[in-house]
């Protein structure tokens, strides 16, 4: 004890046997090496081959199925290549998927698959014989057949809705109906500004154009056109084809494209959006009356890309599919080190609740048709009834907003 606070305390020695009886002594444990923890590992090389990208799903009609494209890298021939793959919408986790092409010895790219309208087959594209060319596997059995014999690779395509024939998007240029060699490889003769494209190179002249495509493999070209035609889709009853074009005088030196319609017994195209702003993923009212499609109302690339409606038939002018459409930008571009995806989700400085995206599906003109699908990406069917549910499905190129009404 310190009597005063100014006087030296001299430090003095404790008796071992102190110590040891002391109950007021705090015994100090020996010191312990702190354990390490083992760092995670970095992705290496080989990590990246072992990747397996899934992506492109498609629901059956009967919402049972789901179909879906499964790339993969192979190390020792410096390729990569793809299978379709089918699995099970319920107790999926409960099950294996089937791999339904790609199972030989010969690698190749099978990719987006396509359910016919009956359900009973799969239409998919695969380069098993040079270029990308539709196929059809009969799902009750027996070998896919090649239906498709355009001389250059096919881009997009889908059903018609009877079944019976495909819509196809391939490049074209009038030399193409000469049936001349193809010199390109030689010399390139650069005429235009677009005569590159991200991802694809050299056009050599060409530019996407629409192919009826019947199952036997008959072909009938269907546009002619100096730029590309992309995104259609077909009318409910197979009569009309909507889709995205810069038809324009001067189309390299725009980012515009407008909404276009082609009827199929007149081929006299119709513009149904102004050809100044940016017209992208048209889709079809189920009564074949009315397209939604995700427009921009000018060239910055910097505003908002949002949901507009047009009558199909007459001349009305298209407006946003609600008031505060404007207000919202749904589509981004998401890239990375694996492949470019096209994101359509709302803004997040829009602050678009669930409720408010419900709100603004259920305005829609046919929104009370029993069943609702809306697919932002540009589909519009019906599905089995699930109750009300709001899904997001991430798939290969955007986000699919998918709003099922209570009563379906």
């Amino acid at each position: 004890m310190i009597e005063k606070e100014d006087m030296a305390t001299t430090p003095r020695p404790i008796a071992q046997d102190t110590l040891a009886t002391s109950s007021n002594t705090i015994q100090v444990p020996a010191t312990q090496e702190a354990t390490i923890p083992t760092a995670n590992p970095f992705i290496d090389v080989d990590d990246l081959l072992a990747l397996k990208v899934v992506s492109d799903p498609q629901i059956s009609s009967d919402g049972s199925l789901v179909a879906y494209t499964v790339l993969q890298c192979d190390e020792e021939t410096n390729t990569t290549s793809s299978a379709i793959w089918l699995i099970h919408s319920k107790d999926s986790k409960a099950q294996n998927p089937r791999q339904l092409t790609g199972t030989g010895s010969n690698k190749h790219l099978d990719f987006a698959p396509r359910w016919s309208p009956d359900g009973q087959s799969l239409a998919f594209l695969s380069d098993r014989n040079g270029s990308a060319q539709i196929h059809i596997l009969p799902l009750a059995g027996g070998e896919a057949q090649q239906v498709s014999s355009l001389n250059q690779d096919i881009t997009e395509y889908s059903w018609r809705p009877d079944g019976k024939a495909f819509l196809a998007h391939s490049a074209w240029k009038p030399i193409d109906e000469l049936n001349q060699p193809d010199t390109s490889t030689i010399s390139v003769e650069y005429t235009r500004l677009d005569e590159q494209s991200d991802g694809l190179g050299y056009k050599q002249g060409r530019h996407q154009q629409l192919w009826l495509i019947a199952l036997d493999g008959t072909s009938t070209r269907l546009t002619s056109e100096s730029v590309d035609i992309i995104q259609s889709c077909w009318s409910p009853d197979g009569s009309e084809i909507a889709f995205c074009a810069n038809r324009r005088l001067d189309p390299d030196l725009s980012v515009s494209m407008a909404l276009w319609v082609l009827p199929i017994p007149t081929g006299q195209m119709r513009c149904l959006t102004s050809e100044d702003g940016l017209a992208l993923m048209p889709s079809w009212s189920p009564d074949g009356q009315t397209l939604a499609y995700y427009y921009s109302i000018d060239q910055t690339e910097t505003s908002n890309i949002s949901p507009w409606i047009v009558n199909a038939h007459d001349k009305s002018a298209p407006r946003p599919a609600t008031s505060s459409a404007v207000n919202l930008t749904c589509l981004e571009l998401i890239v990375d080190e694996l492949h470019l995806s096209m994101v359509g989700r709302p803004s997040a400085t829009a602050a678009m609740s669930t409720h408010s995206l419900a709100k603004m599906v259920t305005s829609l003109p046919w929104s009370a048709q029993i069943g609702l699908h809306l697919a932002i990406s540009g589909e519009w069917t019906t599905t089995a009834k699930i109750g009300t549910n709001l899904l997001v499905s991430m798939t290969r190129s955007y986000v699919v907003v998918n709003w099922f009404a209570q009563n379906a």
